[in-house]
C-alpha cells in the first residue's frame, strides 16, 4: 500500500507496554479493519491506538484521523454501521471531531 504501513505496533512509551497492532496507518489515518460482527471491539481498539499514537505525535509527525473499516453484514443499510458511527462520535467527542467509519460488503485481502 502506497503511503501506509500494516500491523504497526503502538506502544505506551511511558511504561514501554505494547498497546496493540494497528491494522493500518497511512499519512493521514489510523485504521482498524473489522468484521461488522466485531464493531464494538473496533471502537475500543481504534481509540486506544489513536490515543497512544497521538500522545507521541513526534513519532507519527501529525495528528491522525481515527477510522474503522467494517466488512460483512447485510450491506450498506446494516444498522450496526450507524451504531458504530454514533459510538465513534461519542467516544472521540472531547478529543477530535474528525472520525470516519467506512464499509464494504466483501473484504478482499490485497496485501
Amino acid at each position: 500500500m502506497e503511503g501506509g504501513k500494516r500491523e504497526v505496533p503502538i506502544f505506551n512509551y511511558k511504561s514501554i507496554t505494547l498497546v496493540g497492532l494497528a491494522d493500518l496507518i497511512t499519512d493521514t489515518e489510523i485504521i482498524e479493519v473489522k468484521n461488522i460482527n466485531n464493531w464494538k471491539h473496533a471502537v475500543g481498539q481504534i481509540f486506544a491506538y489513536w490515543y497512544f499514537a497521538s500522545k507521541y505525535e513526534n513519532l507519527v509527525k501529525k495528528q491522525l484521523q481515527p477510522r474503522i473499516h467494517l466488512f460483512g453484514g447485510i450491506g450498506i443499510s446494516d444498522p450496526r454501521i450507524e451504531l458504530c458511527k454514533s459510538l465513534m462520535t461519542e467516544v472521540f467527542n472531547h478529543h477530535t471531531t474528525s472520525t470516519k467509519v467506512t464499509y464494504v460488503e466483501k473484504f478482499i485481502e490485497y496485501f
